[in-house]
């Protein structure tokens, strides 16, 4: 269903969807907004937070506050419609990483558990995602430093290069292989 996601890129980097996941249990959001918040570029956020989230309310305040235009969604169910309106996705390096890279959106991945480490070092490699590296090692300006290389044909080679290794169809593909493999092997 990701892959179904019609991308229009915008000519300049202005529209931000921030997600880390169910929980967030580093704080992730709020460091991030935090950040965002001392860039001269108005931008329009998207900050979602998953149902587990214990600091909603605390970041539902925060972007209320927000000198950009910013829209707060608690465990929305149409998170694919949101997606959808972004030029970059920032989140943690779960599962939304190979949402987004099905969708051709380009994501900034940041490490907030071990477990992520291995798939966004290697996405990375391929010039699918961008690695910001662990949460606890973000420094503001050179988190800053580095939205501001994000250009538009950075962005859209971003989307390019994760839509064709990510397509959407890989579920199919296997059940065709297992299809292929059973005829064979009865036949």
């Amino acid at each position: 269903e990701f892959a179904k996601i019609e991308r229009s890129p915008s000519p300049v980097l202005s529209r931000i969807t921030l997600c880390f996941g169910q929980k967030d249990s580093k704080g992730a959001t709020t460091k991030i907004l935090s950040i965002l918040e001392s860039t001269e570029v108005p931008l329009k956020l998207n900050v979602v937070c998953g149902a587990q989230n214990e600091a909603y309310a605390a970041i539902k305040e925060y972007v209320d506050r927000t000198r950009h235009d910013a829209q707060f969604y608690h465990a929305p169910s149409n998170l694919i419609e949101i997606m959808a309106q972004t030029d970059l996705f920032i989140g943690s390096g779960g599962v939304s990483v190979l949402e987004s890279c099905a969708a051709g959106i380009p994501y900034l991945a940041i490490i907030t558990a071990e477990n992520q480490s291995a798939q966004v070092e290697e996405l990375s490699a391929l010039g699918v995602i961008i690695n910001a590296g662990k949460i606890e090692h973000i420094i503001d300006t050179e988190f800053l430093n580095l939205i501001d290389t994000l250009t538009p044909m950075a962005l859209n080679q971003l989307s390019n290069c994760s839509r064709k290794l990510i397509d959407g169809n890989g579920a199919q593909r296997i059940a065709n292989e297992i299809t292929t493999w059973a005829k064979n092997a009865n036949g």
